[in-house]
């Protein structure tokens, strides 16, 4: 699959004492020619390992428009499960590309 477009955030997250970078791509899909695959990776630099992963796919199914469908969704190795949103995703990834600390 050819990469269209590439860009990467890279963060140091001062609670973790780590770095981390978010690589976003887009690429085309060899099986179906109209879709947009989008691939997020997030890799905790100082480890060398990958923390997360999600590919989504936009297509146009039976004339409608399919925006962001989950086809890969992984977070610390863990399956995200069937349901699993794009937006949840990143939800989840949040606390390692932000220094926030949650009130308790």
């Amino acid at each position: 699959a050819a990469v269209k477009s590439a860009e990467f955030k890279n963060h140091y997250n001062a609670r973790l004492n780590k770095c981390f970078l978010l690589a976003t791509s887009t690429i085309d899909s060899p099986v179906y020619p109209l879709a947009n695959n989008t691939r997020f990776e997030l890799f905790d630099i100082s480890e060398n390992v990958t923390v997360a992963r999600l590919q989504t796919m936009s297509d146009v199914i039976g004339g409608q428009p399919v925006i962001d469908r989950v086809i890969i969704c992984h977070i610390e190795q863990k399956y995200c499960g069937d349901g699993f949103s794009a937006k949840q995703w990143h939800e989840a990834i949040r606390s390692y590309m932000e220094d926030r600390v949650d009130a308790h």
